[in-house]
């Protein structure tokens, strides 16, 4: 019998299997405490803007960082950073712009960081890319 495809998504999947909202959230709880080990200060989290949500924003040596996170409950498929595509890049550095331009007394720099978050069978295995996109990359 023929089924769209997201019903049979739907119907294959685990029932004990986290769905898309809730991958997404507990990735960025993981997120959130990466990047506080790391040394972030979290300003705010899903902070809307006219261009775009952004997950995280935080300051960390002297720049405002923009934080996209990717999160995926799947250790076999392709990595979480592989579903950053161009359009949304240019959404949060737009939305980067946008923050930048109303930060209180001062211009900061804005950097663009992604954390990918796999929340597979054991510890969540978390990486944070500093620099990933918004014209320049860092070590």
């Amino acid at each position: 019998m023929w089924l769209p495809r997201w019903i049979r998504s739907r119907r294959d999947r685990s029932p004990t299997a986290p769905t898309a909202p809730e991958t997404g959230r507990r990735g960025e709880r993981q997120a959130v405490k990466a990047l506080r080990r790391a040394g972030y200060e979290i300003l705010a989290r899903n902070v809307r803007t006219p261009c775009a949500e952004v997950d995280v924003l935080a300051f960390e040596r002297g720049h405002l960082v923009v934080v996209e996170v990717k999160a995926t409950a799947r250790e076999d498929g392709p990595s979480p950073a592989s579903r950053l595509r161009g359009r949304q890049r240019r959404r949060l550095e737009a939305a980067g712009r946008w923050l930048a331009r109303r930060t209180v007394g001062q211009r900061l720099p804005v950097r663009h960081d992604l954390v990918t978050v796999t929340l597979g069978r054991g510890p969540p295995r978390v990486a944070i890319h500093r620099g990933h996109f918004g014209g320049h990359r860092l070590s």
